[in-house]
């Protein structure tokens, strides 16, 4: 049976909706009101309490700490800043953002009365256009294995899409691939010669 946090006669004074999630063993607030736009708000433009106490916390070391925590939270963890304010969905992909330093805020859009474009609008229109984009550019055709590589070129195209300099896309594109290590054309393929 679920135990509250140290903070949770606190939590349960301010939660009008009475949505609680069981969470490791704890009560979790689900949300404190019917709808988010409150909460949304609040961490956005003043401060908030976020009980993380159920959360598991790892030490994760060595010479490739770093490679692998980008792994996990897809994100580059060199330009982000520690105590940085992170919105996800609800997915369990980034569960570790928090364990990480970040402060994680997930929208679980199931649980939303909002339709999807609505609770996560840059999230959705980011799908969108990669969606798009594998379909018209690619018709469609694309390789499970080689996805990371697709991934790759759209997060390229799309991080530089209001550039005022496009015309360096090419050479920034020639100087990036002049500083990395030698990739065998057999690992671009798949295996395949």
């Amino acid at each position: 049976m679920p135990i509250g946090t140290a903070v949770h006669e606190r939590t349960f004074s301010l939660c009008e909706s009475m949505n609680y999630r069981e969470w490791s063993g704890y009560y979790a607030v689900s949300a404190y009101e019917a709808h988010h736009e409150h909460e949304y708000n609040a961490i956005r433009n003043a401060a908030a309490l976020i009980d993380i106490s159920p959360l598991f916390k790892y030490r994760v070391t060595g010479s490739d700490a770093t490679r692998l925590v980008d792994r996990i939270v897809t994100r580059d963890l060199t330009k982000v800043a520690p105590g940085s304010v992170i919105y996800t969905d609800h997915s369990h992909s980034y569960n570790r953002l928090a364990e990480a330093g970040f402060i994680h805020y997930p929208t679980n859009i199931s649980d939303s009365p909002d339709p999807a474009h609505v609770a996560m609008p840059r999230v959705h229109r980011v799908s969108s256009l990669l969606k798009r984009w594998l379909l018209g550019t690619h018709h469609g055709g694309i390789s499970a294995r080689q996805l990371d590589f697709y991934l790759d070129e759209f997060t390229f195209r799309f991080n530089r899409r209001s550039s005022r300099h496009r015309g360096l896309l090419f050479h920034r594109l020639l100087e990036q691939a002049t500083h990395i290590d030698h990739v065998p054309f057999t690992h671009l393929v798949g295996g395949r010669a």
